[in-house]
C-alpha cells in the first residue's frame, strides 16, 4: 500500500523538476531572443549613428566651401576690427576706452552677444557649435 503513495509522490516530484527545467528553458530561450533583439537595435543605432555622421561631415564640407566662396572684404574688415580692439587694449592711453567699450558689450541682452561672437568667429572660419568642441587648457 505505500508502494503506489511514495509512486505518487515521486511522480509529482518528477513532474515537477519537469516543468521547472522547461520554464527555465523557455526564459532561456527568451532570454536569447531578447538579448539579440537588443543586439539588432543596437547595430541599428550605431548604422544610424555612422550615417549622421557622414551627413554631418558633408554638411561640414558644403558650409566650409560656401564659406570661402562667400568670403570677402567685409571679412577680413571684420578681423582687423577685431585685433585692433585686441591690440588697443595694450596701449595704455586706449586702455579706458576699451574698457568702456567692453562694459557697453556686457550690457548687451545675451541674445546679440551670442550674435557678435557667432559672427566674429564665422568670420575667421570657426562656426559656433565647432568653437565649443575646442578645447582651451
Amino acid at each position: 500500500m505505500s508502494i503506489p503513495i511514495i509512486g505518487k509522490v515521486v511522480e509529482s516530484v518528477v513532474k515537477g523538476i519537469d516543468n521547472r527545467n522547461a520554464r527555465k528553458h523557455e526564459r532561456n530561450i527568451a532570454d536569447l531572443e531578447n538579448a539579440a533583439q537588443r543586439a539588432e537595435w543596437a547595430a541599428q543605432a550605431a548604422k544610424a549613428a555612422a550615417e549622421q555622421k557622414k551627413v554631418d561631415s558633408a554638411a561640414d564640407v558644403s558650409w566650409a566651401t560656401e564659406a570661402w566662396k562667400q568670403s570677402g572684404w567685409k571679412d577680413e574688415l571684420n578681423s582687423i576690427a577685431l585685433w585692433v580692439f585686441f591690440f588697443a587694449g595694450a596701449i595704455p592711453v586706449l586702455q579706458p576706452f576699451v574698457a568702456q567699450a567692453v562694459l557697453i558689450m556686457q550690457g548687451w541682452p545675451l541674445w546679440l552677444q551670442t550674435v557678435f561672437v557667432a559672427h566674429s568667429l564665422a568670420s575667421i572660419g570657426i562656426r559656433l557649435n565647432a568653437a565649443s568642441k575646442l578645447k582651451l587648457s
